[in-house]
Formats: structure tokens, sequence, C-alpha cells
């Protein structure tokens, strides 16, 4: 076992069959954990101080669901480190993940922190092992397909039995007052799926998606944003499949207009919550007021609290800890009608959790991902394709906390684009199904 700058060796051919028929399904069975597919049906409801909450902790169905992954992702890891290099990517990735873990020692609340913190360091660890074990051109087909099963047990649900996909908007929305949040958590985690099959289903390279399946999924995505209600998930698909088509068909400076792009979307990340949106009309465009329905004042409580533990934050996650005396008593004192446990952008709750400490490392992750865009042993469509899912986390991350939630697809993503920038996907492909990919099989 030794370090490797750049160059991650994949696993050898006389092991691939079993061990590549492993790493699918432990990536499917990643996709739906980050995803948090299937919540709905083994959540329970628990309620923490002011703040009431459904957790998935006292299911054993799903609890061995979570296990037998970890077993899997562990395996799959360990039989990599022993017989291959390892990436100084996976490095960086895995301090990240120890950095959030100790934040127990500095945190409000440590066993607030540690179960998130836990989470977040084995979807660390899962997107390497997934950069390992499938290129991008594999692992888009199977992100594509996964989501096409996500939005079709999702209507199938909304059909037969429509509690568990579907919950009421208090504002209203574009069709009705329900907003579909699909077989996931949230219609913002929806709405994020959602656009994200679209995306996949028009610029995904010509392959073993066939034009039929990718009618369905565009037609079914865009159906789902709309009722889902969530405004970012529109924009998402404005922005994205502008950007898309433009690196697909123009082509004109396409790799670092994709880049630089890639950029400026963590540049907004970070000066969102700094900026006055009243004045501005646009998001009146997509039925939300010029607040962002409150996420105004979210921002700027955001900043009077981290100021006070500006290196280091709260510990991850251990802000919103309902522990007698946490801080989190007086930010919920701010409000009568909306109760959170989120400041609902990315880099605001990196600095609370965190500090600069760990929003100078999202910057990091996210750069070092959008070099991915400049890896030519990666299939030019399948890296335009997993730099718009980046770019995706990057918009959703605006307004939700995605990127370095503890367990959240943009997370996985951008650290999966992150590791599988700097591996040389060069000789044989990382699978058989990446090679059947690259036309080698």
């Amino acid at each position: 076992m030794s370090i490797a700058d750049q160059s991650v060796v994949t696993p050898a051919k006389s092991s691939g069959s079993g061990i590549q028929r492993l790493a699918l399904v432990a990536l499917i069975m990643v996709l739906l954990f980050v995803t948090q597919s299937f919540n709905a049906f083994f959540a329970e409801s628990t309620d923490d101080g002011l703040l009431k909450t459904a957790s998935v902790r006292s299911s054993p169905v799903y609890m061995s669901f979570v296990l037998l992954q970890l077993g899997l992702v562990s395996m799959l890891f360990l039989h990599h480190v022993f017989f291959k290099p390892i990436s100084m990517r996976l490095l960086v990735g895995l301090a990240i993940g120890l950095f959030a873990l100790s934040s127990m020692f500095w945190s409000v609340d440590a066993k607030t922190t540690a179960v998130p913190a836990a989470i977040f360091c084995y979807v660390i660890l899962a997107a390497y092992v997934a950069a390992v074990y499938f290129d991008p051109s594999a692992f888009v087909r199977i992100f594509f397909w996964t989501a096409a099963f996500i939005i079709a047990a999702s209507y199938v649900l909304y059909f037969t039995a429509p509690s568990y996909v579907i919950e009421l908007r208090d504002e209203g929305g574009w069709l009705s007052n329900d907003q579909f949040r699909g077989i996931m958590v949230s219609k913002n985690r929806a709405g994020m799926v959602f656009a994200s099959a679209v995306m996949l289903a028009l610029l995904a390279a010509p392959g073993r998606i066939g034009p039929v399946w990718r009618g369905l999924i565009v037609l079914l995505g865009l159906l789902g944003v709309v009722l889902s209600n969530a405004a970012t998930a529109l924009v998402v698909l404005v922005l994205i499949l502008a950007l898309g088509f433009w690196m697909r068909y123009v082509r004109l400076l396409r790799i670092q207009i994709a880049f630089t792009f890639t950029i400026v979307l963590l540049v907004l990340v970070l000066a969102l919550p700094f900026i006055d949106f009243k004045e501005l009309q646009i998001f009146e465009l997509f039925g939300r007021d010029g607040s962002l329905t409150g996420r105004d004042q979210l921002w700027a409580l955001a900043i009077e609290y981290g100021a006070k533990r500006p290196a280091f934050g709260y510990g991850y996650y251990g802000f919103f800890s309902a522990v007698p005396y946490s801080p989190v008593y007086s930010f919920w004192d701010n409000f009568r009608w909306f109760i959170t446990d989120s400041f609902h952008n990315s880099a605001a709750d990196v600095y609370i959790s965190l500090g600069l400490s760990g929003v100078a490392m999202m910057c990091v992750v996210c750069c070092g991902a959008a070099t991915l865009i400049f890896n030519r042993t990666i299939d030019e469509s399948a890296r335009t394709v997993i730099l718009l899912l980046v770019h995706v986390a990057l918009i959703d991350s605006m307004t939700n906390f995605s990127i370095f939630f503890h367990n959240s697809l943009p997370t996985f993503i951008v650290f999966y684009a992150f590791f599988a920038a700097g591996i040389k996907y060069s000789g044989d492909p990382v699978s058989p199904l990446a090679r059947r990919a690259r036309g080698k099989a």
C-alpha cells in the first residue's frame, strides 16, 4: 500500500466480477440512503425541545439497511487500499471527515454531534469507493436508473398512498396547495432529484439509456418539479439545462465556462447571506418573496451567532442541540411561526458548525470537484454531466443546507467529483460497466 498523488489503481481483473457486483449493490444502496428515500415508512416523530423531528434510528429494518451498506462499503474500501495506492485526495477527504468528528470535543453537545459527524464521514468514504469502482460514465448511468426508480416509486405512491408523498403547503403552490416530495424527506430534496434526472435524460451520452426511457423521465421529472413547488429546482432546470446545452452543442470555451461557472456558484453560496434581496423582484417570477421565505433573517442570525465562535464553530450540527442552555433556544426565540434546524445555506450552516475552518474545507472540496472537467482520462460527456450535478448541488446549497450536510445527495456528488478528478482512469477501466460505456467491451 502506497500513496499516489494523482492516480488510483482499480481492482484487479481476477477479482473484478464478484467485487464489481458488490460495488454495484453498495452504490445503489448508498444513493437511496443519501436521497433519504423511503424514510417516511420507517421514521418516528420525536419531540426534542421546541423542534419536532422524524428519525429512522428506532427502526430495526432501516438500521439493518444502513449497517448492510456500511459493511459493503467498508469491505470494498479495505479491498482497494490493501492492494492499491491511496490517493492524496482521499487523505484530504478523511481529514475533513475526522475534523467534523473531532468537533465533538468543542461542540455544544457531543452526543448531538457524534451521529451526524459519523454519517458525514461515512458518506465521504462511500463517495471514494464509488469513484474507485465506477468511472463517471458508469456512475452517470447507475445514477440515472436509480433516479428513475425513485421517480417511479414516487408516482406509484402518489396514486396509491398519497399521504406518504404529499404534504400541505401553507403558502399555496403553483398548481395546488400540496407539495410533492415523493419518497424523499422534503420537497426540496425531491425537486433536486427530479431536476437532476431531467438533466441526465437530456444530456447524458447516448448508450444504454434509450430514447423512450429518456423521454419518459423528462416528462415525469418536469411534472415532479412543478408538483413539488420547489423554486430552487425550477432555477436548476433553467440554469443547468442552458449551460448543459451550451457545453454539449455550442462547445465554445465549454471547459473554461464550466469551471468558471462552478467558481461563480460557489462564490454565490458564500455571498448570499450578506446580500439584501428585498428590493429585487426576480423571485416573484417563481412565486417567492424577496426575503426568500424568511431566509434573510436566518442568514443575519447565522452571521451574528457565528461571530461568537468564528474559528471552529459550535461543533458539527451541535448548535441545534436541545440540551439546557443551548444557544439554539435564543435562536428559536426569534420565530413564532417557523422552527428550523438549519440556516438554509450551506456556507452559513458550515460556518455555524465548523467555523471558518469548515467553510475553507468546503471551498477546497468544491474547487477540487470542479477540476474534474480537466481530467482527460474521463469521457468528455461524462465529466460534463458530473460537473453539472456539482452545479445542481451548489445551486441547492444557496438556499438549503446541502453540501457538507451529513446525509445528502449533494455531499455525496461533490465528494465523488472531488475524488474522481484525481483519478487517472487509464489502462483498464474501473469496472465492466465502465468498459462497456467506453466501447472497450
